[in-house]
């Protein structure tokens, strides 16, 4: 990668992620490269990356994020329709950002 575009990984800024190998093998790959060991589940900007079933606990901080930004607007001097419209737009927005991060991975 780095001769080819002349960028230069950073391995104290790189996390690897990996199951189902043995202890000595990724201590292997972590020596060879120099990265991090992450474990699961963590979030990657702002979603929740897991193995396995969805479960309602990995979708709780996107709700939280859902209910925080509709509580705030509940003061707003928009008519219902209007905040209808915005909720829908603003859930449509975050599901898509997560279609697509999921699609790339």
């Amino acid at each position: 990668y780095a001769n080819c575009s002349g960028q230069i990984i950073n391995a104290s800024k790189s996390t690897i992620f990996c199951g189902g190998i043995a202890n000595a093998r990724l201590a292997h790959i972590v020596d060879i490269f120099g990265f991090n060991v992450g474990v699961l589940p963590f979030n990657y900007l702002g979603v929740p990356i897991f193995k396995g079933k969805p479960k309602a606990r990995h979708f709780t901080p996107i709700a939280d994020r859902i209910k925080a930004k509709l509580s705030a607007w509940k003061a707003s001097l928009l008519s219902i329709a209007g905040r209808v419209q915005l909720v829908k737009s603003v859930i449509q927005r975050i599901l898509f950002g997560v279609v697509t991060f999921l699609r790339e991975s």
